[in-house]
């Protein structure tokens, strides 16, 4: 049996529900109207892409991208914001493609390097964006306003 295709493509704002599911999933409670109210917000800036995964007309998984100036840097950096798969398609490719697509985009814009972070608990996570080449650098803190 072979697998089936999977198509990149700039999200939609018809696939807001889809993405609203896949944030859910990787523990951020998000309604599809808030979903839709985050991409027509993103889709204004030129910085941010977001690209889904498709086979079978089904929605694989997402990935957010966004370029940015650096204060320690002369050329901007990429950041991946988000990298949500469907778990019945992890472990298929599904996440590779996407941070390949993200990465390719960042460097069309200029992007010098890639950053991404990743909650402690996440291991699988952790090895998964080793094997892609990312290096673990430092630590992230967080304070809510």
């Amino acid at each position: 049996m072979t697998k089936p295709e999977i198509v990149l493509r700039p999200a939609s704002p018809g696939d807001g529900p889809t993405l609203a599911a896949l944030m859910t999933s990787l523990g951020y409670p998000t309604s599809p109207e808030q979903m839709a109210a985050r991409l027509e917000r993103i889709d204004r800036e030129d910085r941010y892409a977001t690209f889904v995964a498709v086979a079978q007309g089904k929605i694989l998984g997402m990935i957010g991208a966004h370029l940015g100036p650096q204060y320690d840097s002369d050329a901007p950096t990429g950041r991946i914001l988000a990298l949500s798969v469907d778990p019945a398609s992890q472990g298929r490719g599904v996440g590779s493609a996407l941070v390949e697509r993200a990465e390719a985009w960042l460097r069309a814009q200029g992007a010098a390097a890639i950053v991404v972070s990743s909650r402690h608990e996440r291991r699988a996570a952790h090895r998964f964006y080793e094997h892609l080449g990312y290096a673990a650098t430092g630590l992230r803190f967080r304070k809510p306003l």
